[in-house]
């Protein structure tokens, strides 16, 4: 491993803003061995590449987190049910400059003074584009329950 000086490292990391997104889909493939998913936004991009730079400059992670982080990206995790979400509960989130909020009401979700069937629906109604609702709104479950 090559030795690197701190501030060499801060100018390369402050530098990927101004790389073209072909020079991060490059970087991308240079540290992961593989293209980028289709449809990789630039901020993943320049986040993949800042983590990159920086491994390379002060090493990876520990062989221990590494195997901890792989095994648990294998647990399923638990799908939310909309039974599971109380009356009353308020989902927020921002999109495009907007924020909207969605409250639990009998079963159904109120967005807009209007009731909808799921948050899917409603994500959808945002976006333009199908979405998982849950994982819109950040609704997790515990995977004890």
């Amino acid at each position: 491993m090559e030795k690197y000086n701190d501030q060499i490292v801060t100018d390369q990391v402050l530098d990927i803003k101004n790389r073209t997104r072909e020079e991060l889909l490059d970087i991308w493939k240079q540290a992961y061995r593989k293209p980028a998913p289709k449809g990789i936004s630039r901020r993943i991009l320049e986040l993949a590449a800042a983590y990159h730079i920086q491994e390379k400059a002060y090493g990876g992670l520990p062989p221990n987190i590494k195997l901890k982080l792989k095994r648990h990206s294998y647990v399923q995790s638990p799908k939310a049910n909309s039974r599971d979400i109380a009356d009353g509960t308020v989902f927020v989130r921002e999109w495009n400059g907007v924020v909207h909020r969605v409250e639990a009401v009998d079963g159904q979700y109120m967005w807009s003074e209007k009731l909808y069937n799921s948050l899917s629906e409603i994500a959808r109604m945002i976006t333009g584009t199908r979405w998982s609702g849950p994982r819109f709104f950040g609704v997790r479950v515990h995977a004890n329950e």
